[in-house]
């Protein structure tokens, strides 16, 4: 039942080995379809170009596609030849750009290369806008007041800021990434120092007003607690709460993320937000915290698929008249409203859990109906998309896009239908500042990364009383071998159990297996 081999209709839901390597499949022909049209493109310089190609990244991480890395890997080439010819960039950045969208270059795309390839030269890169961030440059204007810790503006750049726009905003957690990123790049302590001096301030002024503020230097918002939660979401900072959660060890920056939850929970099962579940699946992992549990899963709404005779993908002609829809958290005026059909010709609106809710919900049961549900959301609106809409290169935060539905648009990146199902399903993990970071790497016989084409895996972390478990399809006519990596534990053989497989070898850093033809099998561990 491996990827390349299923064809089967878009209102039959299979079990999670079928619909995983449809989704495979499905994604598998959008990426090799594009590679050649946009090898043919320069980089043109926009700043949210390279973000079309995020969940691509993970694809490779999947499936070790060499066609994939050999594309990321050129495209990375001339991204950074770009930067050194255009007028644009003086100093490794912007002229000038306000900071919710000069950072996302660096977030959303070149980040990626920290983990996938370790180029030096991206390094170099991140620390160079570091660089600025903490005006260790001299001749460049200053964006950083060390003794008011603020940033002095919300347009900054190498050549020219604005003063006269100096409230700190959720955006300016973006620069935070950057200098996480730049630390975790190049070791250097300073740029980990400044990120905590910084959000500090943050942390201190929730405290003392009892919830987030919206503006750090001003008090004045007329914005609801959803509204500041939304922007917070959308500026990536309840990420960069965790990601320096998990690098300082800090309970203040966990707490502040857990003070925000019941906001996520509040809109979990909105059809259009994956980001709410993927958050919070987040914090669970990284905390332990597992009080929501009953509630995420008692929020479900699950829709009965054999009442509809197709999917639809229904866009609003007018959108560019309406604002966006800032009270509602992953939302944005130019998305899709998805839809379906019944057999009467009567369309009826998408009113059930997101993919990313009901992949949340399966982990804390162990339910591979659920995930079989949440892969066959994703695969549905992905197989819309790639039919019917643009990549994304022109407008990487458009939500009207293949690579938007796949990872996000610009208030709701890196947590689209695909991330937020196919990744944490097969991989574990979740999104480390600008790139994935996952539980578990698979590698075939020849150990080459990624799951061989006619293997599916499925995840499904420890819950209370149980333990960790991967359940290994091969869905070919011969056994197959598999190697396992965690990331960031040890194998014990003592704490090893395996069903319908047989283990061939354990060392503290691989596991090897063997799973017969057309067999399922199961690994648990502690």
């Amino acid at each position: 039942m491996g990827a390349g081999r299923l064809e089967c209709s878009t209102l039959r839901i299979r079990d999670w080995m079928g619909e995983e390597a449809e989704l495979r499949d499905i994604m598998a022909k959008w990426i090799r379809g594009e590679i050649p049209l946009q090898e043919e493109i320069p980089w043109r310089g926009g700043h949210d170009e390279g973000t079309f190609a995020y969940s691509w990244f993970l694809f490779y991480l999947l499936t070790g596609d060499e066609r994939t890395s050999v594309f990321l890997r050129r495209l990375k080439e001339r991204c950074l030849d770009w930067m050194d010819r255009a007028d644009s960039i003086y100093h490794g950045y912007w002229r000038s750009m306000d900071v919710h969208h000069g950072t996302e270059l660096f977030n959303n795309f070149l980040a990626q290369y920290i983990a996938f390839d370790g180029d030096g030269r991206v390094a170099e890169a991140f620390e160079d806008v570091a660089h600025h961030i903490g005006n260790w440059v001299k001749g460049i204007p200053e964006w950083y007041d060390w003794r008011k810790r603020l940033f002095r503006s919300e347009v900054l750049g190498t050549e020219r800021i604005e003063p006269n726009r100096s409230g700190n905003l959720p955006c300016h957690f973006r620069l935070v990434q950057i200098l996480l990123e730049a630390y975790i790049a190049t070791g250097r302590r300073r740029y980990l120092d400044l990120s905590v001096e910084y959000v500090d301030h943050w942390i201190e002024r929730s405290k003392a007003e009892g919830f987030i503020p919206f503006c750090l230097n001003s008090p004045v918002t007329g914005k609801s607690k959803l509204e500041i939660v939304e922007e917070h979401v959308a500026n990536n900072a309840l990420n960069v709460l965790m990601d320096l959660y998990l690098l300082t060890g800090r309970d203040d920056y966990i707490g502040a993320v857990r003070d925000l939850m019941p906001y996520l929970l509040g809109s979990i099962s909105d059809p259009n937000n994956n980001v709410s579940a993927s958050l919070i699946a987040k914090y669970r992992i990284i905390s332990g915290d597992r009080n929501l549990d009953d509630k995420i899963v008692n929020a479900l709404r699950i829709p009965k698929v054999e009442e509809f005779t197709s999917a639809l993908m229904i866009f609003d002609s007018e959108f560019e008249g309406k604002p966006h829809p800032l009270g509602l958290i992953g939302r944005r005026r130019d998305e899709p409203t998805w839809a379906f059909r019944r057999a009467d010709g009567e369309i009826v609106m998408d009113e059930w859990s997101p993919p990313a809710h009901l992949l949340l919900a399966s982990q804390i049961r162990g339910d591979g109906d659920l995930a079989a549900l949440a892969l066959w959301r994703a695969r549905v609106r992905l197989k819309l998309a790639a039919t019917n809409l643009r990549l994304g290169r022109n407008h990487g935060c458009a939500a009207n896009t293949v690579s938007s539905v796949a990872a996000g648009h610009g208030r709701s990146f890196p947590y689209g239908n695909v991330t937020s199902t196919l990744f944490p399903a097969t991989l574990g993990g979740f999104p480390f500042l600008g790139w994935y970071k996952p539980y578990i790497k698979y590698y075939g016989r020849d150990g080459k990364l990624g799951i061989p084409a006619e293997v599916e895996t499925m995840f499904f972390p420890a819950i209370q009383r149980g333990e960790n478990r991967i359940l290994i399809h091969n869905g070919g006519s011969t056994r197959t071998r598999l190697s396992l990596e965690l990331t960031t534990e040890k194998w014990d053989r003592g704490r090893l159990e395996n069903l319908g497989l047989k283990i061939i070898k354990v060392s503290e850093k691989i596991l090897t297996v063997e799973v017969p033809a057309d067999a399922l099998g199961e690994i648990k561990f502690a």
